[in-house]
């Protein structure tokens, strides 16, 4: 076959989809901010008898800057270090993103470099969230750390907010994937759950030749209502456009 369906323009403006994939895919946001929240309660409650104060009341302290963004890791760490189920919470999360990476197509050893970035940027969202939010609740509206209005505001926005960032993450890396490095080509397609673009095969056979109809249609038929009895089934809807793939059909001819 000469023809690709959908086309190279086509496919490349379905996979830009995979940038509103929080939208399509609203439930994986969800968990994932669900799954922030209890991170960040562990990291909070495991650092508040810390010499220096809690987590979140050192970086309410900390301006978001080039220089803090450097020393960031360095704190974390000083925190973490004696906080084992934190550390296991990154790392699930980190090789959960890491073992998900498509090796298997595309340019695979660059595929590594492209899942290693979208594991470290995920785990990187968790904590610029709890930096964001520490500034927000504590330095801006000076909410107690301890009352309920700061716990409560603190996990909407991390389940939230927290979520929808890791899913818009998680679309970019989708459509890197499959532009750059054209890799994860049904996880990329199937995220943004999209009904077109089906293709199937109608094959004529004679004595002289076979034939071959590859068969395209851009846009599924989706209002289909019942007209007939449950003896006699029957379904109507809109009239189905399609068109052939390619310009003629495949014939394969009977040389005796």
């Amino acid at each position: 076959m000469k023809s690709v369906f959908p086309s190279f323009s086509d496919s490349r403006r379905l996979a830009r989809r995979n940038l509103a994939f929080p939208y399509y895919n609203w439930s994986m946001c969800l968990f994932l901010g669900m799954f922030h929240l209890i991170a960040s309660w562990f990291l909070q409650s495991s650092s508040v008898y810390a010499s220096g104060g809690s987590f979140m009341e050192h970086m309410a302290l900390v301006p978001i800057t080039w220089g803090s963004v450097l020393d960031y890791p360095l704190v974390i760490f000083q925190y973490i270090r004696h906080s084992p189920s934190v550390v296991l919470f990154n790392a699930v999360l980190f090789i959960g993103i890491l073992l998900f990476t498509d090796t298997s197509t595309g340019k695979k050893k660059w595929n590594y470099i492209a899942g290693l970035a979208h594991a470290v940027l995920q785990v990187a969202n968790f904590y610029m969230c709890i930096w964001g939010i520490a500034i927000l609740n504590l330095a801006g509206l000076r909410l107690p750390i301890n009352g309920l209005a700061q716990m409560l505001l603190f996990a909407l926005i991390m389940v939230v907010i927290g979520g929808l960032l890791s899913g818009l993450i998680f679309g970019l890396y989708l459509l890197t994937s499959t532009l750059v490095f054209h890799s994860h080509p049904t996880e990329a397609s199937s995220s943004f759950r999209h009904q077109g673009f089906k293709n199937f095969l109608r094959i004529h056979v004679s004595e002289k030749k076979l034939c071959i109809y590859p068969i395209g249609i851009k846009k599924v038929v989706s209002n289909w209502h019942r007209t007939g009895t449950s003896e006699k089934p029957q379904f109507e809807g809109d009239p189905i456009e399609f068109s052939l793939i390619e310009k003629e059909p495949i014939a394969i001819i009977n040389r005796p």
